[in-house]
């Protein structure tokens, strides 16, 4: 698996760009839910998808092309970000996913863990399974965005 990025529209002259996402799942656990962040490395602040934070996570689709079957391609998205002041921002993408493995991991675990006696989950520190904890997260390289004036010559 590989998560991929790059700007495809902007300019050093805005604080908005668009990044185009690339996903790629080689193996053959399909993936059923995905959600994108970003993490800040250095710079200014940078939000995405209209103001969200770094470590913020959104679920981006294409609503033309993913609302038609129900079904999401995670394969490739639109990413918008924005700086909150000039200056050069450097930031990494991030996709947090769920696999059909993991997803069916989780359900046997919670099932166990429900079929518990309730004595064994209130007095032992068996925690009931969350499905977030079977989430898994992949990073891009890191990118950098510029905003800034030009100089009059």
């Amino acid at each position: 698996m590989n998560l991929q990025t790059k700007r495809i529209n902007g300019s050093a002259f805005t604080s908005n760009d668009i990044l185009e996402v690339v996903f790629t799942n080689s193996s053959d656990d399909v993936v059923v839910s995905a959600i994108h962040s970003i993490e800040a490395v250095s710079g200014p602040n940078v939000t995405h998808g209209g103001g969200g934070l770094p470590g913020e996570y959104l679920h981006y689709k294409d609503i033309n092309r993913d609302g038609v079957d129900g079904v999401i391609d995670y394969s490739k998205i639109s990413m918008p970000v924005a700086q909150a002041s000039k200056g050069i921002s450097v930031i990494k993408v991030v996709i947090s996913f769920l696999s059909v493995s993991k997803s069916d991991e989780f359900d046997t675990d919670y099932q166990e863990w429900f079929n518990r006696p309730m004595a064994e989950k209130t007095t032992t520190l068996v925690t009931r399974p969350t499905i977030e904890d079977y989430y898994q997260e992949l990073k891009t390289g890191s990118i950098q965005l510029d905003w800034s004036d030009d100089a009059l010559i």
